[in-house]
């Protein structure tokens, strides 16, 4: 490999490092902030310790010209002022100091000078060492005589000044006489700095040296703490964020990992390269799959939340087994589990997987805490990528829509079709019209009558609600009432239907006082705890007895909460409302569940009745409703009469009541009562055998 080449490839695996690792990346950073302050702490130390260095120096000078300027007034000097120089005696005097001074290195030379400041003497000969005091200058250093003693004060003054080439502390002392303490002059002094520098410097280097060896250990330990923190933060933070992305129970990935796996793998499918499913095979697409248990909560209930939790990371554990390395398994909270399976893109490739997945699924799992074994099972819904769409928040939903068409049919696996959708732009558009509908008087009413058998009176008929849309028309229930029962919608519906129906039954009880109206509630509405406030408000506001309304519920909104829908059937009962079970013999309802409820009624489903003539098993299972019923002592009532053949055969197997086109199609309010009015033996069709009117 080339030097380049190389280097290029360490530099690339360096960026690489340092991009993943954020951690080491926060301690350089903090590293470099704390060395910030540790530098700025030694350097204010040195400037300082030189600073107070070169204060000594000067305080010595300072003192030094203290020292000599009281040996000179004490002992060598004996004139009252310096004015007119010294005598020789003085001279010789001075000149023994300046030698002793001089040679001893502590000062280089001293001067003294009058109170003009002119020289009287200097040490190195310089100015009149020997000789009256002569110079004209009275100025020193650009101040006046009196500047110069002014700032002496009576005490000695020093600073740092070049001299010859060389650093000295000149200081000059006032000098007074003994006697008079008159002041005869001033004394110059200089020391030599060097000494006082070298004594410095050693003290400096020495300072240097503890100071840099003090703060190297204080930045060592701050950088080991800073190290330290930085680990600890980078591990709570790399846990955090696992937790973040991860279900707490299964530590799968959560819906926020799982979405952005999602994403990652529509990226590959949408560049075209495909999915790496191994050595030198590669996929075009892959299929994202939402797996829910079937029947969980109440194998939750039977076996404890505890043991709940462990079926499902059991069943985690065997779907992470399931799949391959380049599969991902997801965990979207309670029994709900997502899956990626790259490659797969047909359906009998998700069918493969799908009979894979349920046959490591559905094997028992044993529980400590039991001796009986648990078995699930679950069903799938399931979107291709790309056929279905690559947002991840898109095949999301719409694997949801195909879970829930999967739940509903009792089916295993469903793959999403767009005719499954309820949440289609026009669909989603339908839902503020609905909204709009409830309160705009767009909703109507129609009634289809319940015909009492055999004498053929009408006591009782069904309120069934249609949408007059502006644009599509009159609308049918199936095209709406699943919007409002997935939207939330279905309560202000329930309300409406409710409290128009009562309405209007007010008015037609003023001359059929034993008139009553059936009213369908949803699923939805019937888990609802409040249901039955909402229908004793309809029946206060209109003024209708209880036992006028008949509310008619499906075996599904039986079986999705048995334990809720009971209490709301036994509140609604108490109170006096009547109760039907409709669409009865889909096969939901345990018959020692029926037996508890508070029924009134039961509705043979129009799908055994329609065909009981040309099949035997639904005939058998018209007969077994019917004596069901009344071993209940319940009414028995036949929906999707069409034909007098029907009728007949209903009235021998001795149904209480009948419904269907044979009679009439559901009517508006102003048509129904009419309808019934009119019914007489002469014109009745189940008497003359008359054609049921065309729907």
């Amino acid at each position: 490999m080339p030097m380049t080449t190389a280097m290029g490839a360490k530099w690339l695996r360096l960026r690489q490092w340092w991009g993943l690792h954020a951690g080491a990346r926060f301690f350089v950073t903090l590293a470099v902030i704390s060395l910030v302050p540790v530098l700025a702490l030694g350097t204010v130390m040195a400037t300082q310790y030189r600073t107070e260095s070169r204060d000594r120096g000067v305080a010595q000078g300072r003192l030094q010209a203290a020292l000599i300027s009281r040996l000179i007034t004490d002992n060598l000097l004996e004139q009252v002022t310096l004015k007119n120089g010294i005598n020789n005696v003085e001279r010789t005097r001075l000149d023994r100091l300046a030698d002793t001074q001089v040679d001893s290195g502590i000062i280089s030379r001293f001067r003294l000078r009058g109170p003009d400041l002119r020289i009287i003497y200097s040490s190195d000969g310089s100015g009149l060492r020997y000789g009256p005091a002569v110079g004209d200058s009275t100025e020193l250093d650009g101040q006046s005589a009196s500047d110069v003693l002014t700032a002496l004060d009576g005490e000695a003054v020093a600073s740092i000044v070049e001299s010859g080439g060389s650093e000295v502390v000149e200081a000059f002392a006032p000098l007074y006489n003994v006697r008079s303490h008159a002041l005869m002059g001033v004394l110059q002094v200089e020391v030599p700095y060097g000494p006082i520098a070298a004594q410095m410097n050693a003290g400096l280097h020495q300072l240097y040296f503890a100071l840099g060896t003090g703060l190297l250990t204080l930045y060592l330990v701050l950088a080991a703490l800073v190290w330290w923190f930085t680990r600890e933060l980078a591990r709570a933070a790399a846990k955090f964020e696992h937790q973040a992305l991860h279900d707490t129970l299964t530590d799968l990935p959560n819906k926020a990992l799982f979405s952005d796996r999602i994403s990652q793998t529509a990226t590959l499918v949408e560049r075209g390269g495909g999915i790496h499913l191994g050595p030198g095979r590669r996929g075009g697409g892959a299929a994202v799959v939402l797996f829910n248990l079937d029947g969980f909560r109440d194998i939750n209930e039977a076996i404890g939340p505890v043991n709940g939790d462990v079926v499902l990371t059991t069943v985690a554990e065997r779907l992470r087994n399931t799949v391959r390395a380049v599969d991902t398994v997801a965990g979207l909270g309670g029994d709900l589990y997502g899956l990626i399976l790259a490659g797969v893109e047909k359906q009998d490739q998700i069918e493969a997987a799908a009979a894979r997945i349920n046959r490591n699924v559905e094997e028992d799992i044993v529980l400590d805490a039991f001796d009986v074994p648990v078995r699930v099972s679950g069903s799938m819904g399931v979107v291709f990528m790309p056929k279905n769409g690559t947002n991840a928040e898109v095949l999301l939903d719409r694997a949801d829509v195909a879970l829930h068409v999967a739940k509903t049919s009792h089916s295993k696996l469903v793959c999403y079709d767009d005719e499954q959708n309820n949440y289609s732009p026009d669909r989603l558009a339908m839902i503020g019209q609905l909204r709009d509908a409830i309160t705009n008087e767009e909703l109507r009413l129609h009634y289809l009558p319940k015909v009492d058998q055999p004498d053929g009176h009408v006591t009782c008929v069904e309120a069934l609600v249609r949408w007059q849309h502006p644009d599509r028309g009159l609308l049918s229930p199936d095209q709406f009432v699943p919007l409002a029962e997935q939207t939330g919608l279905i309560d202000d519906l329930t309300r409406w239907v409710l409290t128009t129906a009562l309405r209007q039954l007010s008015v037609w009880r003023r001359v059929r006082d034993d008139l009553s109206v059936a009213v369908n509630i949803s699923e939805r509405s019937m888990n609802h705890l409040d249901l039955p406030q909402m229908v004793f408000d309809a029946l206060t506001e209109t003024g209708v007895p209880p036992a006028s309304l008949l509310l008619e519920i499906t075996e599904a909104a039986l079986v999705a909460d048995q334990e809720r829908a009971g209490v709301v059937m036994q509140h609604l009962s108490g109170a006096g409302v009547r109760l039907s079970l409709d669409d009865f013999g889909e096969g939901f309802t345990s018959l020692s569940h029926l037996a508890e409820l508070p029924l009134n009624e039961l509705k043979i489903d129009r799908i055994f009745v329609k065909d009981m003539l040309e099949s035997p098993n639904d005939t058998a299972i018209v007969r077994s409703v019917v004596e069901l019923g009344h071993n209940l002592n319940l009414e028995v009532v036949a929906e999707g009469v069409e034909t007098a053949e029907i009728l007949a055969a209903l009235n021998e197997l001795g149904v209480n009541g009948v419904q269907g086109y044979f009679f009439t199609p559901p009517l508006p309010a102003t048509e129904i009562m009419d309808w019934i009015g009119a019914r007489t033996p002469a014109n009745d069709p189940t008497q003359s055998g008359d054609q049921p009117p065309q729907q």
